[in-house]
C-alpha cells in the first residue's frame, strides 16, 4: 500500500512532465502562417519589408542561395531592410519532409506567379525569394539562382536596397556562384564553340539522362572503336542532362531543359535528342531518339545518315563503318 501511495504521485508528476515537454515542442514548431504574421508585426514596427526564402535541401541551387544569404555582409544589408522568413518546402525524401515548414507550400502557392519552364517544373520551383511589404502585399519575386550578370542584376533590382548595397550584394553573389555553382548549359556551349572554332569542327549536342537506356546505347555506339575516330574528327561532343528524376535533378545543368524545349519543341518528346550546330552555335540539324539499324526503322536511320553527311561531310564509306558499329552496339 505504501508503494501505491508513492507510485501514484510519481506517475502524475511524470505525466505532467510529458505533457509540458510535448507542449514546449509544439510551441517550437512555428507554422508558415504564424511566421508570416509575426514578420508582419515586426515589419510594421521596424518600418521594414518581408523577404520569404523558399528552399529545399535536395536542390543545389537552394544550397548555394543559402550560402549567399548567410554571407555576413549580405545578411547585414538584407536585415537592415527586411524581416527574413526562411521556409523549407517541397522536399523529396521522407527524412527531409519532416523538416518542412508546416503550411509553407500553401504560403508559396498564395504568392507565387512564376511562369513555369521545364527546368523549374523539375526543380519544384525552388529556390524562390518573394518580397512583401509590411501588410503582406507582394512586391517582387525571384525564382532560381542568379547565375549570370544579367540575372544577378535582375535579382538585386527586385530588392529594396540602395545602389551601393545592390552593387555589394551582386558582387558577392556572383563570387559565390563562381566558387560553388556547377557549369550551366550556356557556359558549356560557349566552351564547345571555342573548341569547334579552333579545331574547325561542328558541335554534336546530346540531351541525355542517367536513367535513359537508349542514351547510353547512343554513347556506346558513337564511341565504338570502329567509328569513334570518324565522329571525333568531325564533331565536338557535348552532353547535357535533362528530365532527370527527383533524386538526380541536382546533376542537371542550369538551362539544359530550356535548351531542349527550344530545339525539340512541344510536338516531339523523349531522349536521347541530338542537335548539330556550327562553330558559331547556329542550328544545323537534329535527330530524335536512337538511330536503330533495324530494317524496320530504315527510313529513320537514313535521316540520321543524311544529318551526318550534311553537317560533318561524312563519306559513304564512313557511313558504312558507322552503321556497322551502331549494329554491334544496339541490343
Amino acid at each position: 500500500m505504501q508503494f501505491i501511495k508513492i507510485f501514484k504521485p510519481l506517475t502524475l508528476i511524470l505525466l505532467l512532465s510529458a505533457i509540458t515537454l510535448s507542449s514546449t515542442a509544439q510551441e517550437k514548431i512555428i507554422t508558415a502562417e504564424k511566421m508570416l504574421q509575426q514578420a508582419s508585426v515586426k515589419a510594421k514596427k521596424q518600418k521594414k519589408d518581408i523577404l520569404i526564402e523558399f528552399y529545399a535541401s535536395f536542390n543545389p541551387w537552394s544550397k548555394i542561395l543559402r550560402e549567399s544569404l548567410d554571407d555576413p555582409e549580405i545578411k547585414r544589408i538584407l536585415e537592415k531592410h527586411y524581416i527574413i522568413c526562411p521556409m523549407q518546402i517541397k522536399e523529396i525524401s521522407l527524412a527531409t519532409r519532416k523538416r518542412e515548414t508546416p503550411g509553407g507550400v500553401e504560403i508559396f502557392e498564395r504568392f507565387d506567379n512564376f511562369v513555369d519552364t521545364s527546368y523549374y517544373r523539375e526543380t519544384r520551383k525552388v529556390p524562390t525569394l518573394i518580397s512583401l511589404d509590411a501588410v503582406l502585399k507582394k512586391t517582387g519575386q525571384y525564382t532560381g539562382f542568379p547565375a549570370t550578370d544579367k540575372e544577378t542584376q535582375n535579382f538585386v533590382d527586385m530588392l529594396r536596397l540602395t545602389l551601393e548595397e545592390k552593387a555589394v550584394v551582386k558582387a558577392k553573389m556572383m563570387a559565390t556562384y563562381r566558387e560553388l555553382g556547377p557549369p550551366n548549359a550556356k557556359d558549356i556551349m560557349e566552351r564547345a564553340m571555342e573548341e569547334a572554332k579552333r579545331d574547325h569542327k561542328k558541335i554534336f549536342l546530346s540531351f541525355t539522362a542517367s536513367w535513359c537506356h537508349w542514351c547510353h546505347v547512343l554513347d556506346t555506339a558513337i564511341n565504338h572503336p570502329l567509328c569513334q575516330k570518324i565522329f571525333k574528327d568531325k564533331y565536338v561532343f557535348v552532353h547535357l542532362l535533362a528530365h532527370e528524376d527527383d533524386l538526380e535533378i541536382h546533376k542537371q545543368q542550369l538551362g539544359a531543359s530550356e535548351l531542349l524545349e527550344r530545339y525539340q519543341g512541344r510536338n516531339r518528346r523523349g531522349i536521347p535528342f541530338s542537335v548539330i550546330f556550327d562553330e558559331n552555335g547556329k542550328y544545323l540539324a537534329d535527330f530524335n531518339g536512337f538511330p536503330s539499324t533495324n530494317s524496320k526503322y530504315a527510313a529513320e536511320y537514313s535521316v540520321f545518315e543524311e544529318m551526318l553527311k550534311k553537317t560533318g561531310g561524312i563519306t559513304n564509306e564512313e557511313l558504312k563503318i558507322i552503321k556497322q558499329a551502331f549494329s554491334l552496339a544496339s541490343p
